[in-house]
């Protein structure tokens, strides 16, 4: 891994072992990073893409505990859903898609920023793509896993798996046909209570689960985040890198 350093004033470092992601610009955390300074950045970014300025970009990272809420929330009783206490933990209303959500630590976030007017102006494709993607990366610690129709994410598709079990949640904003916000994987699940408070995603009866929870071996969180962040560089290049053969 090269010497840190920090684009957008964010505490990043670029590994030099990614090389599966094409042309695209990739960073990691090092450390978690504040919700409000991450948009700031990745708004930065995105301009500088539809401009033509800058390189289209994923960054993989952590963030302190905040609770977010997209632009769905209060379509289906959203804006009720959320049980929290004032100043507890920050809560954000974000132009994503999607409903209620929460991030801490241990969870692992990937900031896709790509530009559509260059890969194909199809958004349903693009959101397949994402899907596939985490649920080949997710393949690879020996987790089944599915897309459902109408409500994006990935789900557990094991056979004694209970109803309604969320791994991962995707919310996606375009600007100018640049992408911007992502999805998360909750990696470690000792975050999952954070989404007691909440009725995540909207959906009554949603239960989290995290990939430390669902394998047989366990293992400790950053050992996980590095395996996670592997195979998704090894998946990349045919879904989200190729999300167009998903179009249809």
């Amino acid at each position: 891994m090269s010497s840190p350093v920090e684009p957008y004033s964010l505490p990043f470092s670029r590994p030099a072992c990614f090389r599966g992601f094409g042309g695209v610009a990739v960073w990691v955390g090092v450390v978690p990073i504040g919700y409000d300074d991450a948009v700031a950045a990745m708004e930065a970014r995105v301009a500088g893409i539809a401009a033509g300025a800058a390189r289209e970009a994923l960054w993989f990272l952590e963030h302190a505990p905040v609770y977010t809420g997209g632009s769905s929330v209060g379509s289906s009783g959203g804006a009720a859903d959320i049980r929290l206490d004032a100043g507890a933990v920050p809560v954000r209303h974000v132009g994503r898609g999607g409903q209620w959500t929460y991030h801490a630590p241990g969870q692992r976030i990937i900031y896709i920023m790509l530009n559509l007017r260059e890969r194909g102006q199809d958004v349903r494709a693009f959101i397949r793509g994402i899907e596939a993607w985490v649920i080949a990366a997710l393949s690879e610690f020996g987790i089944a896993a599915s897309p459902r129709q109408g409500a994006p994410g990935v789900w557990l598709a094991r056979a004694d798996a209970v109803p309604n079990q969320k791994i991962a949640a995707i919310g996606v904003r375009l600007t100018r046909w640049v992408s911007w916000h992502g999805v998360a994987i909750n990696v470690d699940a000792k975050m999952l209570q954070g989404f007691q408070k909440i009725t995540p995603c909207g959906i009554a009866d949603t239960e989290t689960v995290a990939i430390n929870s669902e394998i047989k071996t366990p293992a400790e969180t950053p050992k996980l985040m590095h395996q996670l962040d592997t195979a998704l560089e090894t998946h990349f290049p045919t879904t989200l890198g190729n999300y167009m053969r998903f179009s249809g």
